[in-house]
């Protein structure tokens, strides 16, 4: 076997690793980044979960207050008519921001979903491209290896 035919393996050869590493390299990379979308889009549920049930709790401070304050005023929370249409109105805006709250929450967590899939499916793409790099360093050495044979 002549030099130039063993240099053209060696070369190959690298070729092939080089080509199936970046593809691992790539696929590596990919799974981190799924794992921090998995991880985030965990966290945007909890924030999402919490502001709902920090505006209900504020809600519910709110409506304390102005039930003593009503009764300091020496009005009637239970009987008079505009309290009662007030403290409705502002049951409905809470109602409302609880349920923005929660909707912004699985939009995000949606999005988050989105991204770890499609992380995932950079990852498996960048494999399958390294085996074709890999197949075509190999077609490639072989056809250098028969013109350098002939």
């Amino acid at each position: 076997m002549s030099w130039l035919v063993a240099l053209q393996a060696v070369g190959t050869g690298i070729s092939i690793m080089s080509a199936m590493n970046k593809g691992e390299a790539r696929n590596t990379n990919a799974q981190f980044e799924a794992q921090q979308y998995a991880l985030q889009t965990g966290q945007n549920k909890i924030i999402a979960e919490q502001n709902s049930i920090d505006r209900l709790e504020k809600f519910d401070q709110s409506a304390k207050i102005n039930e003593a304050m009503f009764a300091f005023l020496g009005r009637d929370a239970d009987l008079d008519k505009s309290i009662i249409a007030f403290n409705e109105k502002q049951k409905e805006i809470a109602e409302r921001d609880v349920t923005r709250a929660d909707t912004d929450g699985w939009i995000k967590y949606g999005q988050g979903k989105l991204a770890t899939e499609q992380a995932l499916y950079t990852g498996r793409v960048a494999l399958e491209t390294a085996r074709y790099e890999s197949m075509s360093a190999i077609a490639s050495g072989l056809y250098s290896y028969h013109t350098t044979k002939t």
